[in-house]
């Protein structure tokens, strides 16, 4: 996922979010992408990452920073409800 910020026509790359290289073959991270209704959180899935080699899928969740106009990142969340609150 990208956040980009405009200026007059022009766009900038701000950031770029991904996973980590760990086991994150064919994850497919980023096939969907929702928001919170007031856009302070988004939920990427990643359906194809198996780090419990259950193909348990993950869902990573970013906050907005509103002071550094970054996403900041919250917690992976497993199809087990496991949490794991690193990267």
């Amino acid at each position: 996922m990208h956040n980009q910020a405009a200026t007059g026509t022009t766009w900038t790359q701000v950031q770029k979010i991904t996973l980590s290289s760990v086991n994150n073959d064919d994850a497919n991270y980023g096939f969907d992408v929702t928001a919170t209704s007031d856009l302070s959180r988004v939920f990427i899935s990643a359906p194809g990452i198996d780090r419990l080699r259950r193909a348990s899928g993950l869902v990573s969740v970013y906050e907005y920073n509103t002071d550094s106009a970054e996403w900041d990142f919250v917690q992976n969340i497993t199809r087990n409800a496991q949490v794991d609150s690193q990267q």
